[in-house]
Formats: C-alpha cells, structure tokens, sequence
C-alpha cells in the first residue's frame, strides 16, 4: 500500500520503501534547486518521474512553468499521476525516453520503493516486469522548445537519452542526471564538453 506525507494543502503518495528518497528530493539533497537563482524558467522535463516528487518540487518553486514528465511503469505511473492531478501544467506521460521507439520488459526492486526498477536485471530485481513503451527522447522533447531544468534518471538509460537528443542539449540550461557506472561518466563528460559546468555532485556507490 503507498504511504503518504501530509502537506499543507495535498499529501503526497509514495511507496514505503521509497520515504527516504522521497524526503530527500524535498530537502534539496538529490536536487539542489535551491541553489540555483533563475532569471525564468520556460520548461522543465523531469524524465524518471517515478512517483512525480522532482515534478512536484518543481511545480511549487516555478508554477508558471510547463513541466513534461515520463514514468513508463505503471505501478510508479499511477502515484504520479495522484500526485500531480492537482498541478494542471505536469503533462504527465506514461512513457520511457531512449534513443530508439520500442517496448522493453522493465524488472521490480520493490526494496527500493520501485525507484530501481530498470531494464538491465540485477540482485536488486525480482522475477516481476512489466513491459513498457519506450519512445526516442528527441522526438518526444522536440516541441518544448528551451529547457531551463532536464533531470534525467532512467536507470541506466541516461548517456542513451543524452546521446539522442545531444543536437539540442545547447538549449539545456540546467541538468540533473543519475550515472550508473564509470564508463557511462567518461561518456557522458566527453558528450557535455565544455557546454556544462559541474556545480554539484555525490557518490553513494560506484558501478
């Protein structure tokens, strides 16, 4: 059964497994947005919505912008739909991005509240998949236009999707990606080049 943190105004749902995650999006810890001052945000995509709390977070710190968010599975797809029902400009999608159109079987890690979920089974999945649709990141991120703030967190998909839309990273001001081993990171610094800057930065484990 999801858990809920009680807010002011909506509570937000969550798997149980999940509430350390969830509580650090909010504090700022994985997403230091707080440390970011923006003359104007004109869209956001938060790809790996799971359970929509970047979408949400952002939703309430810049609600004039248009946020675009993907969960491809359906057990993470509908808490994030609850929680962004009340939050008219999260065009929330039940889709993964990648660099091909196509489905793919995505496998549970339930003991991590679902967040770990990913095409590429480890210790850390169970028998359990889903199979999910999986469009081209840069068709589908293609009429948005300038993003101030891309998060990517896509279980390994991240130098994929970094890859397929890198004609239009130069329209990307702010970036928030999840890296899962080394050898994407040497990629995916060669990729960015000298259009980022790194400003922030942590190491919970390698590979």
């Amino acid at each position: 059964m999801p858990d809920q943190v009680p807010d002011a105004a909506t509570p937000f749902v969550f798997h149980p497994q999940a509430r350390a995650d969830i509580e650090s999006v909010f504090r700022f810890e994985d997403y230091p947005l707080n440390r970011i001052a923006f003359s104007h945000v004109q869209a956001i995509a938060d790809i790996g919505a799971h359970c929509g709390a970047f979408s949400v977070l952002c939703a309430s710190l810049y609600p004039t912008a248009p946020i675009r968010a993907y969960e491809p599975l359906r057990i993470n797809h509908e808490l994030a739909a609850q929680n962004t029902a009340h939050l008219p400009r999260v065009d929330l999608r039940q889709v993964g991005l990648s660099d091909y159109n196509g489905n793919v079987d995505i496998y549970y890690s339930p003991a991590f509240g679902f967040a770990a979920s990913s095409s590429v089974r480890t210790h850390d999945h169970t028998d359990g998949f889903e199979t999910a649709s999986i469009r081209r990141a840069s068709e589908e991120l293609a009429d948005l236009g300038p993003i101030t703030i891309l998060k990517i967190d896509t279980e390994g998909h991240e130098l994929r999707i970094l890859t397929d839309i890198s004609g239009s990273l130069h329209q990307v001001s702010v970036l928030f990606l999840e890296i899962h081993s080394d050898a994407d990171r040497r990629h995916i610094d060669a990729l960015l080049g000298t259009r980022f800057v790194l400003f922030y930065s942590r190491c919970d484990m390698t590979n």
